[in-house]
């Protein structure tokens, strides 16, 4: 789960997928990867801030194991 979204650039990403070792990167329409970050053993709730991002649609892909997850956030 994203929560706020749509937000203003400061979102909470929740994954079980978060509590082993998870690659997180945030891109934008056109593939530029905005922010890069690894997540291990955490307890499931991770805080991403895209507060230079400018408005518009951004895509969150969580990597752990075997499973890839990729979401949509809005930023206002």
């Amino acid at each position: 789960a994203i929560y706020p979204n749509p937000n203003n650039g400061t979102f909470y990403l929740n994954s079980t997928l978060l509590r082993q070792s998870a690659k997180i990167q945030v891109y934008d329409l056109s593939g530029k990867v905005l922010l890069e970050q690894d997540a291990a053993n955490t307890s499931g709730l991770l805080k991403l801030r895209l507060d230079h991002a400018a408005p518009g649609l951004y895509f969150v892909e969580i990597q752990a194991s075997d499973q890839v997850i990729v979401k949509k956030v809005v930023v206002r």
